[in-house]
């Protein structure tokens, strides 16, 4: 079995090749661990419209903090931004509800 150093060695190896070959072509590589967790976003709709959208589930990058959502999440984030657009205040707060 081996060692958890000897895989972080061989992940960080990796990763480093993939990010000389591919990130100067502009292609982003995710080559670190996305973890599931629960996060709040913030949605800026206008110049002067904000939406949080509280307890999205979202995957993020354990070294960078780079968030993704699911298909299925962010139809549901477009969804309640639908709504907020009749709402007419600054600053929304929102729960996600899937």
């Amino acid at each position: 079995m081996k060692s958890p150093k000897s895989k972080t060695r061989w992940h960080r190896i990796l990763s480093g090749l993939l990010r000389e070959l591919l990130v100067p072509k502009g292609i982003m590589v995710y080559t670190d661990i996305m973890e599931e967790q629960i996060t709040d976003l913030p949605f800026k709709l206008d110049v002067t419209k904000i939406l949080i959208i509280k307890q999205v589930p979202a995957l993020i990058c354990e070294s960078c903090g780079e968030i993704m959502l699911s298909d299925t999440v962010m139809e549901e984030c477009d969804k309640i931004i639908d709504k907020i657009n009749s709402i007419n205040s600054e600053i929304t707060v929102l729960p996600f509800a899937a």
